[in-house]
């Protein structure tokens, strides 16, 4: 039989501090690059297609930049709910510790 698991805290922070410090600050920074994105002059599709590509493009690279940025937003949130399990973890420990003290207090009486 197993002996368990374990979870610590820190490491799960620190897990959380090398993600926003990795994937996820390149993620930001890509989102933040599409949304300053422009297709420049319209000169190079011609007199009549200038009227048409540029906006179907920029269709384009507007959903790209927001399906971009969704996925930011979805790791910023993925890093705060880590950082949460951090802090519930500590917070039942600290409420089991808590009660086994008051258990030892009750039986040394």
């Amino acid at each position: 039989m197993g002996d368990g698991f374990g979870s610590d805290p820190a490491e799960i922070r620190n897990h959380v501090a090398n993600l926003n410090n990795g994937p996820f600050s390149t993620l930001n920074s890509a989102a933040d690059a599409a949304s300053g994105l422009t297709l420049g002059g319209f000169d190079a599709y011609g007199v009549l297609l200038q009227w048409v590509i540029p906006p179907a493009l920029n269709l384009c690279l507007d959903d790209a930049g927001a399906a971009i940025r969704s996925t930011s937003d979805f790791a910023a949130a993925i890093g705060e709910a880590l950082t949460g399990v951090a802090e519930d973890y500590e917070g039942v420990d600290q409420e089991i510790a808590d009660l086994l003290s008051k258990i030892g207090e009750e039986i040394g009486k």
